[in-house]
């Protein structure tokens, strides 16, 4: 099959990833359409479940997994190659297009599809390439290189699917935080971690040496050893120009509470409204002090970014506003560790809660017993919990983080820069303000995200992928595969 006859197959699964549960498809159709694909090209799966609905396939070369004995110690070998890219699409309104969303079409030279660009088009890429070194190398298994391939979830919305995926690959006696800036996944999975289903074609068993219960375990040793890939390759749609770099991404709500009642009787209540001015300000100049404290020039924002997006509160122009909620994001630069901004946002929000009690200090005592109810009961905490230990007084602002952070990225990696620079010689290596799984994946591996079709196609109406740069990602892929990497 062509990389076209691929692409055709891939988009016509409906991978939705959506927070709207109408909406939301589950991925397992086509996780078992790439299962059976790469068992059939002698390949070792790995099918695990992350969350309800949401599967990662992990195939992994056979030549990789017949020397997990050595692998397992020290030595100077890796593990080779790894080529990533997320299964799911964001929601598409088959109304607003020319063609079916899910029937590739073909008009001049471009590849019409949900995901053709986000980011099927470098799937279809990643069995072109499992073609070619079957039809290379045919049932000279050991001949095989050094090459696996990865497909994860739910990217579009919480990026579960890889965060996945790294936590399977650490070893037990590991935690997370021994990693540094990978937060703790454990919450955003239904169940416990799902080590996976592991198969291979009997032909693939017999040249391993190991029957069916064995493999599992000879795989996990190979994702848990102390090496790391050599080399990830993310193909997110970047018009096949590499990034090496990108920001993160922070999510964050601060509910400022107050006491509510009638507008008639303001020394009754406690305005959130009237705490706010304090927070902005000095969430402003949280924001003046990325700019000119942490500056890198390899973006073409050149500094980490905070950006005030919604605010909510008050219930009508007659009452007192109990509630305020601000919500912001941050997308911090590779410079900027996620310790340094957490610190930074916990400072911005104690020196606010002193303006407070300083400022309605009169009010904040008389209320006192009746703010600790209402607070407690809202956030189902004790209410001697939300005492300030230095002056016995409660806390009007409440810092939340409704999404797990996702790091800043960055490529270190002499060797890895040395391959990408032979392999792409005149082309510029680049850094990005968006973010991407490599985000997780850098734990493992140095990575690169590259791929083909144009980030300004994602997620639009009629999205298309241009033929020419699926030819042009397969012809780069087979360099990579024989680069004796």
């Amino acid at each position: 099959m062509s990389v076209q006859d691929y692409l055709t197959q891939l988009v016509s699964f409906d991978t939705t990833s959506s927070t709207n549960p109408d909406e939301h498809h589950s991925n397992e159709p086509v996780i078992d359409y790439l299962h059976d694909f790469f068992l059939a090209h002698n390949y070792v799966t790995g099918k695990f479940k992350v969350t309800a609905g949401n599967f990662n396939l992990i195939a992994l070369s056979p030549s990789l997994l017949k020397n997990t004995s050595s692998l397992s110690t020290s030595g100077s070998a890796g593990l080779g190659i790894l080529l990533s890219g997320h299964t799911d699409c964001v929601a598409f309104n088959p109304a607003r297009w020319q063609s079916d969303p899910l029937t590739v079409t073909a008009r001049d030279g471009k590849l019409y599809g949900r995901g053709t660009s986000d980011m099927k088009g470098f799937l279809a890429c990643m069995l072109t390439l499992a073609d070619h070194l079957k039809a290379t190398h045919q049932d000279a298994l050991e001949a095989y290189p050094a090459v696996s391939f990865l497909f994860t979830a739910d990217e579009e919305c919480s990026m579960c699917g890889v965060q996945h995926f790294v936590q399977v690959c650490q070893p037990e006696e590991k935690s997370l935080e021994s990693f540094g800036s990978i937060p703790d996944f454990s919450t955003n999975f239904d169940t416990d971690l799902d080590t996976g289903t592991w198969q291979a074609a009997t032909s693939v068993q017999t040249f391993l040496g190991y029957d069916a219960a064995q493999l599992k375990t000879h795989a996990l040793q190979l994702l848990r050893c102390p090496h790391k890939f050599d080399f990830i390759q993310i193909g997110e749609a970047t018009s096949m120009q590499p990034v090496i770099a990108h920001k993160g991404w922070l999510a964050r709500e601060i509910e400022i509470m107050g006491y509510g009642g009638h507008s008639s009787q303001p020394d009754n209540g406690l305005n959130a409204i009237e705490l706010c001015p304090k927070l902005l300000y000095n969430l402003s100049l949280l924001q003046e002090s990325l700019r000119e404290d942490y500056p890198d020039y390899r973006f073409s924002v050149p500094y980490p970014t905070l950006n005030l997006g919604q605010i909510n509160g008050g219930q009508g122009t007659n009452s007192i506003c109990d509630l305020v909620t601000v919500k912001f994001d941050l997308r911090p630069t590779p410079n900027l560790s996620l310790k340094q901004i957490n610190k930074m946002l916990d400072e911005a929000v104690k020196d606010s809660n002193n303006y407070a009690y300083l400022e309605h200090s009169r009010k904040c005592n008389q209320l006192k017993e009746k703010l600790l109810t209402l607070h407690s009961k809202r956030l189902g905490l004790d209410p001697k919990n939300l005492l300030d230990p230095d002056k016995s007084f409660f806390t009007c602002y409440y810092l939340q983080q409704p999404f797990p952070d996702t790091p800043a990225f960055a490529n270190n990696s002499p060797q890895a820069l040395q391959l990408l620079k032979k392999l792409m010689p005149d082309t510029e290596l680049r850094s990005v303000n968006y973010c991407t799984e490599a985000s997780f994946l850098q734990q493992i591996g140095p990575c690169v995200v590259l791929g083909p079709g144009d980030i300004a196609q994602a997620h639009t109406v009629d999205e298309f992928i241009a033929l020419e740069q699926l030819e042009q990602c397969v012809e780069f892929l087979r360099r990579l595969s024989s680069s004796g990497c």
